[in-house]
């Protein structure tokens, strides 16, 4: 119904929407709230983002000038090339200074007019071909890039409600529509490109689209979510989106746009030959009081092939601890143990069929285990692993509940909260519990959407969970107590489905590259892509990230200031396939999972990475 390789602004237009409204037409599946304007209603507005403005017209982000063109290789949710992508400036012929920004992605074509002056770069939609005429003129301009922008972390919205000028749905009336644009801000970063460093900014985009039916009020449309990475001179060099529908189902998986070559005011660059051994410049950019920073820092590598489903470290014994699943011959089902300095493995008995997800108890007591065979959670002793209980998790309306994540109360190391998950079936999300022992509290929180990445707080009354498996993205706040969990409140986020870390530490949460308050769920900063995995690092002032789950050409671990989210260091990091945890080892050495394979469902390897910017 959705074709996959049509473009952005063509899927905006008028036939995805009309198609998802009349099936909702059929009775049922559609939306019936109220997003569209009432009747006659004609609204438009856009927010003032708080804080301070920054003044980034130096850097000349948007050089929308005739002829500067953008190819693009493209990968698929998976990282899988799926085709490739075209961006050209071509210059209206009316003599008015307008441009068309024409984008074509495996040979379809789309035209959107842009209109750039001191204010920054507007979409003229009163002359877009895929809207009613006088639908069109009362979207009219829609402001993409503000010049000066605004503070990082900050939200502006576009919204134009109107009369859809069209009867859809046979009444005799016309319909009326929503159009929504809302972007924020994500601060500037480093990004590698052919054997050179470039200062780029990053935006959160969300286009949304729906029409309500004057028949039986039925609210259908779209929601297209991007992050737009641009260059200092040289324009979009990355877009990663995503598409569903009004009640969060996925019509277009997660598409990465990876600049290939590029021709811009004269200059060509071909970024196909990057050099993955290139490390980030000592640069130091201030703009309006935000510092970035980057240098140089050295790094060993250590590579362990190891087939494993999860990966922890025991800070008492300086060993990290690794599931290793069934497929495994002669070690299978039991848990490896890992030399941080040698890099040397031994395993322990069998525990129990596929281990799946490990947590490991604050004060190093006990490693928990997740079955993926069984439905169980085991509790095994440390340092013998020994198994001291197991609980079996039940069964629910889609069957066996397997642990998708575990973990552990601060406060007690006996008492822990699994997030459910069922096998086979999407949506997977089937609620979270708290287990004291072997004893299941009655109150776990609701199935799909719910939290499934969980963290406690320092003193184990609040767990924190995040939804990875729909374009919501919720951050929640879980109350704890001895009947069990209680969900309280639930925050939208800018993320992604590609997070799959969430902790707390120091008093703030940590998601991806992402920083919230565990008090309200505000966004305090980012310092990195959402598409990367990140860890604060224990007793130091920092964080550290792999490189993103798409990133193509040089390679680098970076390091950022936790309160200032400068980045400080770019550590050149080789490897192949995709990353998949991050876990921070001995002083001066984190361990990286990953696995050459991408559609395998567990780690082949594991790099051990020593540096003394991780201190």
């Amino acid at each position: 119904m959705f074709d996959q390789n049509r473009p952005l602004s063509k899927l905006l237009a008028t036939f995805a929407v009309v198609t998802a409204l009349m099936a909702g037409c059929g009775g049922g599946g559609g939306d019936t709230s109220s997003t569209a304007g009432t009747t006659g209603s004609n609204i438009t507005g856009e927010s003032a983002p708080a804080g301070p403005t920054l003044d980034l017209t130096s850097y000349n982000l948007t050089p929308f000038s005739e002829g500067n063109q953008w190819e693009y290789t493209i990968t698929d949710e998976h990282g899988h090339v799926a085709g490739t992508g075209h961006i050209l400036i071509a210059a209206l012929p009316d003599g008015s200074g307008r441009v068309n920004r024409i984008e074509t992605e495996n040979g379809y074509s789309s035209y959107t007019t842009l209109v750039k002056n001191g204010n920054g770069i507007f979409i003229d939609y009163s002359v877009d071909a895929g809207f009613p005429p006088d639908t069109a003129k009362q979207i009219g301009l829609i402001r993409e890039y503000a010049s000066p922008t605004y503070a990082i972390g900050e939200s502006r919205t576009f919204v134009r409600q109107g009369t859809w000028n069209e009867d859809l749905d046979g009444d005799a009336k016309m319909e009326q529509f929503s159009f929504e644009f809302s972007q924020t801000y994500m601060g500037l970063q480093s990004f590698s490109l052919s054997n050179q460093t470039v200062t780029t900014a990053r935006y959160n985009n969300v286009h949304k689209i729906s029409i309500k039916g004057s028949l039986n009020g039925t609210t259908a449309g779209i929601i297209v979510t991007e992050e737009v990475t641009l260059a200092q001179n040289l324009g979009p060099v990355k877009i990663t989106r995503k598409i569903s529908d009004l009640q969060g189902n996925t019509l277009i998986g997660l598409q990465t746009w990876t600049l290939a070559r590029l021709t811009v005011n004269g200059v060509a660059i071909d970024n196909t030959t990057t050099s993955t051994t290139t490390t980030l410049s000592s640069t130091s950019t201030t703009v309006s009081g935000t510092t970035t920073t980057t240098v140089t820092a050295d790094a060993s590598n250590r590579r362990i092939d190891l087939h494993h489903t999860d990966l922890v470290y025991d800070t008492s014994r300086d060993v990290y601890y690794a599931a290793i699943p069934s497929s495994v011959v002669g070690n299978g089902n039991s848990i490896a143990v890992i030399n941080p300095s040698t890099g040397a493995v031994s395993y322990s008995a069998a525990i129990g069929s596929d281990p799946y997800t490990l947590a490991i108890a604050a004060d190093n007591s006990y490693l928990y285990v997740g079955l993926n065979g069984a439905g169980q959670v085991v509790k095994l002793s440390l340092p013998h692993l020994a198994e001291i209980s197991r609980v079996s998790l039940g069964t629910a309306s889609m069957g066996t509940l397997f642990a998708d994540r575990i973990a552990v109360s601060p406060a007690n190391s006996n008492l822990f909260a699994v997030s459910l998950r069922y096998q086979g079936v999407s949506p997977r999300h089937a609620g979270v519990i708290l287990i004291n022992g072997t004893t299941i509290a009655p109150n776990k929180t609701q199935d799909h959407t719910g939290s499934n990445l969980i963290a406690f707080d320092s003193n184990g009354t609040i767990l924190y969970g995040y939804n990875n498996e729909t374009t919501e993205f919720g951050l929640r706040k879980i109350a704890v107590n001895s009947n069990g969990l209680t969900e309280m409140t639930v925050v939208n986020t800018n993320g992604s489905f590609g997070i799959d870390n969430l902790y707390f530490y120091n008093g703030d949460l940590y998601l991806s590259g992402s920083v919230y308050s565990s008090v309200d769920l505000s966004l305090k900063g980012q310092y990195k892509s959402d598409f990367t995995i990140c860890r604060q690092m224990p007793n130091a002032a920092k964080s550290v990230c792999t490189p993103s789950l798409y990133s193509s050409g040089a390679k680098n671990i970076t390091i950022h200031g936790t309160a200032s989210f400068v980045t400080q260091a770019g550590i050149p990091f080789a490897y192949q396939g995709d990353l998949r945890k991050l876990v921070p080892g001995p002083s001066g050495q984190i361990a990286v999972s990953g696995r050459d394979n991408y559609s395998a469902n567990a780690g082949n390897y594991i790099y051990l990475v020593a540096s003394d910017g991780f201190k």
